[in-house]
């Protein structure tokens, strides 16, 4: 299994289908809109159209989304949260 919060990575569909098929079991992208840290530097780092990965849902089949958008204000919050 692998469990990515608040992932600082691409959301584009063909690469998490690519690492969809290295996971053998559940691949689960939790993110959070509220999350403005995640979201400034996805700007300033020029990451395209696209959105990372911890700010919203990946469209890839076989990849499992949880919002945590109301259960946590910002990054600083994974912890207390876990």
């Amino acid at each position: 299994h692998a469990v990515l919060v608040g992932a600082p990575c691409s959301s584009d569909a063909a690469r998490w289908a690519a690492v969809r098929r290295a996971v053998a079991g559940r691949l689960v992208n939790a993110y959070s809109r509220n999350d403005w840290l995640l979201a400034a530097l996805t700007r300033f780092t020029h990451w395209g159209a696209g959105s990372a990965a911890g700010l919203a849902p990946v469209e890839c089949a076989g990849v499992r989304n949880v919002d945590l958008s109301n259960a946590r204000a910002g990054r600083g919050d994974y912890s207390s949260q876990a």
